[in-house]
């Protein structure tokens, strides 16, 4: 859980700032003791760190302290503050008065004679009286005098300066506003007394009439009708809540009751839901049937409906009947006031006390603590827990667990939580974990990792071999206070969350290269600031494990501590990872070349941006663009739906068929219509990475795991379409080619057939076999192929399949059209024809000296210097192809990282987005 902390801030006369944080009031007035004062400080208190902005005017207390309302109220009794407002900031979003300190930081002064007094302040009642009305109007309860306090606070309405300021205000606007809407109190929370929420409703009502005494208790609790009840119950006083369950089942109870098991369970109390099944005296017959189905208590029934019930063996009407009759005689037997029994991890007070009332020193190691606990819970609860904490073997994810015990996920994490916290309450060994490694930690110079743990403390002792395990229970009995993570490949224990430090890396890293700029920074600062932000997390024992995420990254001056920080990062491979590392979203290659430059301070190729960034772990989120995992913008909980339904898609499918994410997505999007607009081919196929019942034979393609395919199975698409143009026994449309592919591999939604050895075009997107389907005599054959060799070495600039037919002098025709001249042109060695029907020679290599359509609008991006329309982009690619465009170029422009702004109807490339 976050802790208050105090923050201090220093402002200069420049209008530059610097914030500290503080475990208390005495550091920093040290801190202010050994300052030159030639600044204005302020005082808040906050779990998080805050964003001032502040006025010029502030600058009048030059060499003094302010105090923002958050810490006026604790000040030690040394310290005193001014009465009247000093000023005002703003803090994060909201505006806050600020005080000024007169007397306890060595200096007196008097009271701010330029400000508005506390009788000022008045003026605002109205202001603060309708706020009040709109907080108390939308809080689902009454609330305390601190927590409309807070809440105004929030909203910057600080101008009451009184001891209790919300309580002096409630009582003028009482006074003031007599005739309309009344503001109630109830012990020591206020309410408005015309709320619905204090008109009861259904079986509360008629609760609250026989137990008048106990409606101040349900109105503190917000409690009026079944959904509050619902919602607010666990918050009520034990005593209270089992009369109120005991009270709504008699109300609730009808005769329906008598043979529906599934109405009858959502009546009854919590605590006989709990008791074992043996409790109740159930028939035989009946007490079979729930055994067979591994039903402990009642409890394990909620999310069974009956008319899964009835499709039992052995569980019909008659035994419905039985099994209602019997629970209901029981519950009769307890009237309103249950027996407490003790359950078999002891929950009674006495039980407790006893537990917690070990010796520190005599308490047995943790792991013999947790296997000693696990001896007194069920057999089945008994497994999800060790599964779930690796006892004895790996740990097992939550669906895995429930797949092994034939139970939903869900009813795993229900049970596990259940217990977990049991154990919490009622056991003491738990509390010595955070205590033990609390102690370890404190003013702790080096991390702790988690294989020496036992060395440092012989308590935790046994689990050599076993880690995990002992990770597991760290993290779960410390009620999350303490944390396992991951640094540099080594089980680090600490207070700080893995995603937190990760990003805690990511800021300092910026602010490195941000400071590096300003050349006034050394290593003492720095090492500072480290602190600082690490104490901040309350885990400053991580400092050296911080300086090593920069270890060669930063250059100083000299070895010594006043070296000057004069640049980060050395390699361009170091400064693409930065950069990836840093991303808000996934970037272009282009864009990571262009941030990775303006890093290092040198030039960052974009092919070298391009090579590196999978290398560094970077997933390809579109075409050239990459970001890591975590910026996938698909829930994990999502990912997880997904990643199952693919699963079993593929598995219902035949054994060794393959599958690209381009046809997995459209039957996604066929089966489920409300999918995330942001999943596409690249984001599906990152998240089938994660499923071990796949086998990705690369690009895109995907097999079950038990097929036995590896990549190089991979079905070779130009095979596969010669094999399908031979068994046809004539042409066919590409079309037609893609969706025979299909039923044995799966095939790209934007899949282009390019010819090969046997494949040639005989016309747009018609495609034969040359051996087979060409008709022409080897003279004609030659001539054409000597006319466009002539050509081309005249002119010295390849030619397009839509001019050949001007210079070749014929009438295009299925047998004989350009399409076939130059797809035999590519097998003369003379000849070299580019996938985009350009035909060039040999001798120029792959360079056929013209731009085609991608290339030219990739020119006009690299060379675009303001936004642009896109009848200019047409005209410029029309210029740089020399042929027509016949549709539209938008998808190469959005392939190519271009972005269009539907407000100006403009298109811009990464270098003019502002």
């Amino acid at each position: 859980m976050s802790t208050i902390k105090i923050y201090f801030c220093k402002i200069f006369e420049d209008g530059d700032s610097d914030i500290a944080v503080y475990r208390d009031i005495g550091l920093v007035r040290s801190e202010w003791d050994e300052s030159d004062k030639s600044f204005v400080g302020v005082l808040h208190a906050g779990m998080s760190r805050p964003y001032f902005s502040f006025s010029s005017n502030l600058w009048q207390y030059n060499g003094q302290i302010l105090i923002s309302p958050s810490l006026r109220w604790s000040l030690p009794s040394e310290y005193e503050c001014s009465v009247a407002v000093a000023g005002e900031i703003k803090i994060n979003d909201a505006i806050a008065p600020v005080y000024l300190i007169k007397r306890g930081f060595n200096y007196l002064t008097s009271e701010p004679n330029d400000i508005a007094s506390v009788v000022q302040t008045e003026i605002q009642a109205d202001e603060i009286y309708h706020s009040v009305l709109k907080l108390l109007e939308s809080a689902p309860r009454p609330l305390s005098i601190e927590t409309i306090f807070s809440e105004l606070c929030e909203k910057g309405l600080y101008k009451c300066t009184h001891d209790t300021p919300v309580t002096r205000l409630l009582n003028i606007i009482k006074a003031k506003h007599s005739d309309e809407i009344t503001v109630s109190q109830v012990t020591d929370k206020f309410y408005i007394s015309s709320k619905s929420m204090c008109e009861m409703t259904g079986w509360i009502r008629n609760f609250v009439s026989e137990n008048p005494e106990k409606s101040n208790a349900l109105r503190v609790h917000g409690i009026y009708d079944e959904a509050s009840y619902s919602a607010a119950s666990d918050g009520l006083p034990e005593q209270l809540n089992c009369q109120m369950e005991f009270f709504r089942y008699h109300f609730l109870l009808n005769h329906g009751c008598n043979e529906d098991p599934e109405q009858l369970l959502k009546i009854i109390p919590g605590y006989i839901s709990s008791l074992h099944i043996s409790t109740f005296g159930f028939t035989a017959r009946v007490l079979n049937v729930l055994k067979s189905k591994s039903i402990d208590s009642l409890s394990d029934l909620h999310e069974v409906t009956f008319e899964t019930m009835s499709k039992w063996d052995n569980f019909g009407r008659g035994s419905a009947r039985a099994f209602c009759k019997t629970i209901m005689e029981y519950i009769d037997k307890q009237g309103n006031k249950p027996v407490i029994l003790p359950m078999n991890v002891s929950n009674s007070e006495e039980a407790s006390e006893d537990n917690r009332s070990v010796h520190y020193s005599e308490m047995p190691p943790l792991k013999e603590c947790f296997e000693k606990s696990l001896m007194y819970v069920k057999e089945r609860d008994r497994l999800i827990i060790e599964y779930r904490t690796g006892l004895y073997g790996p740990s097992k994810t939550l669906q895995e667990v429930g797949d092994l015990l034939n139970v939903t996920r869900e009813r795993v994490r229900q049970i596990q939580s259940k217990y977990i916290r049991k154990i919490i309450e009622t056991e003491s060994w738990d509390d010595h974990i955070a205590i033990k490694i609390g102690q370890l930690l404190l003013d702790r110079k080096s991390p702790l990792y988690l294989e020496m743990l036992e060395i440092e403390d012989s308590w935790f002792k046994g689990f050599i071999g076993n880690y995990q395990n002992l990770a597991a229970l760290i993290e779960l009995f410390s009620e999350d206070e303490i944390r396992v993570i991951k640094i540099n490949g080594a089980n680090v224990i600490t207070r700080i969350k893995q995603d937190e430090w990760v990003a805690l890396i990511s800021r300092m890293r910026q602010w490195l290269k941000d400071i590096s700029e300003k050349g006034s920074w050394n290593r003492a600062d720095i090492e500072m600031t480290f602190q600082a932000s690490l104490m901040e997390k309350t885990c400053a024992e991580l400092l050296p494990l911080m300086w090593g995420e920069f270890s060669g990254a930063l250059q100083f001056s000299n070895d010594e501590r006043d070296g000057i920080l004069v640049s980060v990062g050395k390699t361009a491979e170091a400064a693409i990872a930065a950069v990836l590392h840093q991303a808000e979203k996934p970037l272009h290659y282009s864009e990571i070349a262009a941030r990775a430059t303006e890093l290092l301070g040198k030039p960052v190729d974009d092919r070298r941006a391009h090579g590196a960034a999978p290398g560094l772990g970077a997933k390809l989120f579109g075409r050239g663009i990459y970001g890591f995992e975590h910026l996938n913008p698909i829930s994990n909980r999502m990912c997880d739906n997904i990643r199952l339904v693919v699963v079993r898609m593929i598995y219902q499918g035949d054994l060794k068929k393959q599958w690209h994410c381009s046809e997995i997505l459209d039957q996604l999007q066929k089966q489920f219509p409300a999918l995330p607009t942001d999943l596409d081919h690249y984001i599906l196929n990152m998240i089938l990475e994660k499923s071990e019942k796949l086998t990705y034979l690369n690009r895109m393609v995907w097999a079950r795991a038990d097929s036995g395919q590896t990549k190089d199975d991979r079905i070779d698409m130009a095979d596969a379409f010669t094999k399908i143009l031979e068994d046809h026994g004539g042409p066919l449309k590409g079309s037609t080619l893609k969706e025979k592919l299909q039923s044995i591999r799966g095939v790209p939604s934007q899949l282009q057939i390019q010819p090969t050895e046997r494949m040639i075009l005989i016309g747009p997107d018609f495609w034969g076999l040359i051996d087979r389907d060409i008709e022409i005599d080897e003279i004609t054959k030659q001539r054409y192929l000597d006319i466009l060799y002539s050509h081309l070495s005249t002119t010295q600039k390849g030619l397009h399949v839509s001019e050949a037919s001007r210079i070749l002098d014929i009438t295009e025709t299925e047998q004989l059209n350009s399409y076939i001249i130059f797809n035999i042109a590519q097998r003369d060695v003379r000849f070299y024809l580019a996938r985009a029907m350009f035909l060039g020679l040999s001798g120029w290599g792959e360079d056929v000296r013209r731009l085609n359509f991608t290339q030219a609008v990739r020119a006009v991006i690299d060379q675009m210097q303001a936004p642009m329309t896109i009848i200019q982009i047409n005209s410029k690619v029309e210029e740089l192809t020399g042929l027509s465009i016949d549709g539209s170029v938008t998808s190469l422009l959005i392939n190519e990282g271009a972005r269009y702004d539907s407000t100006t109807r403009l298109w811009f490339s990464h270098k003019n987005l502002n």
